[in-house]
């Protein structure tokens, strides 16, 4: 025996082989493409149902070229395809790249970007395209005014210094989407601030310093957008020093509103509502509202100058507004098109976030915001998720808005109600009243719903046929019910156009079956 083994150390490990990416520089040239049949993290069942018109001529051979990429880049074809992708018009360039973003990102390569893929006026590099380096992003830059969106999703190579460059040289740019690019900062900022026609920004989850925003507020006047999700130290503190600066900004400028803004996105950030309010006295027509995951406690709209501004989509979740309040400030509002008022009760940080005692959203509380969303003619998707204490004393009030206001919606979500159970739905069938009181007129119309969320409720296949009375139903999601397979496959018989599901953790279907449900569904009972 050697030494080295008697020491019972081990023999070095080999060295992973990094699955290689078209365009970069191979010995043999070659190309290895993953199957798109792969298995993924992804619990969902996915099926995709046959088109109801004939796709485009362009379309098909788009869709042709990348289910043949390995075909079109063998060593023997590879300079041939490189040579017709050069000929290409930049519509259909613009089109095969983003077919290729979704089916093989991870083969993108530098090389293969920067020589046919960088034209249009529009570009995306999002996490997956992990041949992106922050010379790819550069590189950018050469479409100058060109370029008019630029979208880098959760990029790690995107760094501070080759963003604000491809920013400075692209001065018409309206549309930007930095989120989760943690290490863009002060000088992208900086040049967000020469952007006079941003129309869309999202810096959330950056390192872009909250004061910085303030030059890009005076100076975009067009700004209709402002995502700025967890931002770093974002506190009272610093609100109270953005308000200060945006005053004498503004003044400075001869502004006294910024009428353009309609979206603001603050989540995740250790605010209240003492700085916030005089903030949003400068958005007469604040229209989305996202407020979830902060220190907040009173619902922050309806100010002196503007009682009621025209909010349509509002998210508090997470947050320690009570229900008693909630309902008091949504009174004027008569325009919601969506409401999420998830966990309300667990503020920012809370560690008691599913417990329910720190809930506070009541049966009494959603009687009450029942009668308001049900005068909101354009309401669309309601969540309600993780209220505990709904159902808890009586189901009746859950049954009540379901009746009255969720089945109005195209997306609802109820997930991880424990005391739902499957009778809450019956508002879901047209003209059936389930013996829950002569006072609920029955709906006469079907139900527009699209996506019915159900996690970790107590539903079971009592409820397959309130769902299937879903029509349009395309997302379901299930994880952690009480649904077996005869349940689920009587709801795929009545919803045709269902194509996603989620399965995880339904005790009453096989773990083999639960990913690929659709096929059981087919292989089954379709023809049954």
């Amino acid at each position: 025996m050697s030494k080295r083994n008697s020491k019972g150390t081990q023999p070095p490990a080999k060295r992973a082989r990094k699955a290689p990416s078209i365009g970069a520089a191979l010995e043999s040239d070659g190309l290895r493409v993953p199957q798109l049949q792969d298995p993924t993290s992804s619990a969902f069942s996915i099926r995709t149902l046959p088109p109801d018109h004939v796709p485009a001529l362009t379309t098909i051979c788009a869709r042709l070229f990348v289910a043949k990429l390995q075909f079109v880049f063998h060593d023997t074809r590879r300079r041939t395809t490189q040579r017709w992708l050069r000929r290409l018009p930049e519509p259909i360039i613009t089109k095969i790249f983003a077919m290729l973003r979704q089916a093989h990102p991870a083969l993108l390569s530098h090389p293969l970007i920067v020589e046919f893929f960088i034209q249009g006026d529009a570009i995306t590099f999002s996490e997956e395209m992990t041949g992106v380096t922050k010379f790819t992003i550069v590189e950018v830059g050469r479409l100058k005014s060109q370029l008019t969106s630029l979208e880098l999703i959760e990029l790690k190579a995107a760094d501070d210094r080759s963003v604000a460059s491809v920013l400075d040289k692209c001065d018409r740019l309206e549309v930007v989407n930095l989120r989760g690019c943690v290490k863009v900062a002060e000088k992208s900022a900086a040049s967000l601030a020469k952007c006079p026609n941003l129309r869309v920004l999202n810096i959330s989850h950056t390192s872009v310093p909250p004061l910085a925003v303030v030059p890009i507020l005076v100076s975009a006047k067009r700004l209709e957008v402002l995502k700025a999700a967890s931002l770093p130290n974002f506190n009272d503190n610093m609100m109270q020093k953005i308000q200060t600066l945006l005053e004498q900004n503004l003044k400075d400028e001869n502004i006294g509103e910024m009428p353009s803004l309609k979206t603001l996105k603050l989540k995740l950030n250790r605010i209240s509502e003492t700085y916030l309010l005089p903030l949003l006295r400068y958005l007469p027509n604040l229209e989305t509202l996202d407020l979830s995951f902060t220190n907040i406690t009173h619902m922050p709209v309806g100010l002196p100058n503007n009682p009621s501004p025209p909010l349509r989509k509002l998210n508090i979740t997470s947050t320690v507004i009570t229900g008693t309040q909630l309902v008091a400030a949504l009174k004027p509002f008569r325009t919601l098109r969506k409401l999420s008022i998830g966990a309300l009760g667990a503020g920012l940080g809370s560690s008691a976030r599913m417990n329910s005692s720190a809930m506070v959203l009541t049966d009494a509380n959603l009687r009450e915001l029942t009668d308001i969303l049900a005068e909101c003619e354009d309401l669309a998707e309601v969540s309600l998720v993780s209220n505990i204490k709904l159902g808890v004393s009586s189901e009746r009030a859950l049954q009540n808005f379901v009746r009255k206001a969720g089945r109005k919606c195209t997306s609802l979500n109820l997930s991880n109600i424990t005391a739902l159970r499957s009778s809450v739905l019956c508002g879901l069938v047209p003209g059936e009243l389930e013996e829950i009181g002569s006072e609920i007129d029955p709906p006469f119309t079907q139900s527009p719903l699209k996506t019915l969320l159900l996690n970790n409720t107590g539903v079971d296949d009592d409820a397959w046929r309130y769902i299937s009375a879903c029509q349009s139903l395309e997302t379901l999601e299930l994880a952690g019910t009480k649904f077996t397979e005869d349940g689920v496959f009587r709801i795929i018989d009545s919803c045709p156009i269902l194509t996603k599901l989620d399965l995880t953790s339904c005790r009453g279907i096989k773990v083999t079956d639960r990913r690929r449900f659709f096929e059981v569904w087919e292989a089954q009972w379709k023809n049954k």
